[in-house]
């Protein structure tokens, strides 16, 4: 999303509370019934294991929008080591792409190609 070492600690840190959208691609199809068990758990809570530098931690509020049985849309906020490939992990899926789309207002433009670049000015730039 940035080239900008510090801007991009600063962004993804977990203190800095600054929510995060991803657009994944799941190994294993979910039915709708196991969409709605996802949503609910990844909401109310899960414990993520211990991941290499990674402790154990528990993280809530996880935001799920479905595209299709394989594909969603992810908003996490807390920003813990890997924790959108734990957090399908810990039920039993597993993360076969994964990309930043968002973070706070910011959206990546749809029709910007893989490689690509956009420069976004001050004014347009604001965290949320």
């Amino acid at each position: 999303f940035t080239t900008n070492g510090s801007f991009n600690n600063y962004i993804t840190a977990e203190k800095s509370q600054i929510s995060k959208t991803y657009y994944v691609t799941l190994k294993n199809s979910v039915s709708k019934d196991e969409q709605l068990f996802y949503e609910n758990k990844l909401k109310s809570g899960i414990w993520l294991e211990a991941e290499k530098k990674a402790e154990k931690a528990f993280v809530e509020n996880q935001k799920i929008s479905w595209e299709r049985e394989q594909t969603c849309f992810f908003t996490i906020e807390q920003g813990i080591f890997h924790q959108v490939r734990r957090s399908f992990a810990s039920l039993g899926n597993e993360v076969e792409e994964l990309h930043r789309v968002k973070i706070g207002n910011l959206e990546l433009p749809e029709d910007l190609n893989l490689g690509d670049v956009k420069i976004f000015s001050r004014d347009e730039f604001e965290i949320s």
